[in-house]
């Protein structure tokens, strides 16, 4: 709410809170990066997404946060790397949600191959996309 009221300074404090008091840490540092990167805070969205990995490495419960990281991520156009590792760890991980649909991931993961100059990787995740849910529109577009 304090975000939507434009009053910024309360809406990052009762983030940090929720940060502070959390079992799974991993995802809030997920939610404080993407209002980081809402209010063009480059430095603090990149730490926060630091942390965020940082904690999903250390709790098989969070592997959504690195999915929603990438995401943040591939929306503000930065470090397409790391939010292809960030997805590529999401993929290890026995913690896929339907949250955060694997089909989805792996379509991610190709764009973002391709768009590191990775073609080989790129079909690989293009396949996995196409083989999970071939009747998903962006992964039949990565078929053409």
């Amino acid at each position: 709410m304090a975000r939507h009221n434009g009053d910024y300074g309360a809406a990052e404090s009762y983030l940090k809170k929720a940060l502070a008091v959390s079992t799974h840490p991993a995802k809030q540092w997920s939610t404080l990066a993407r209002f980081y990167a809402s209010r063009g805070r480059w430095t603090d969205m990149d730490d926060a997404i630091r942390n965020c990995a940082a904690e999903a490495a250390r709790d098989p419960h969070a592997a959504v946060a690195l999915y929603d990281a990438a995401g943040v991520l591939i929306k503000v156009n930065r470090d397409p790397a790391l939010a292809a590792r960030l997805l590529q760890d999401y993929l290890a991980s026995p913690g896929k949600t339907e949250e955060a649909p694997a089909f989805v991931a792996y379509a991610r993961l190709a764009r973002l191959q391709k768009q590191l100059g990775d073609s080989a990787n790129a079909q690989v995740a293009q396949t996995a996309a196409y083989e999970l849910a071939h009747e998903y529109q962006p992964a039949q577009d990565l078929r053409r």
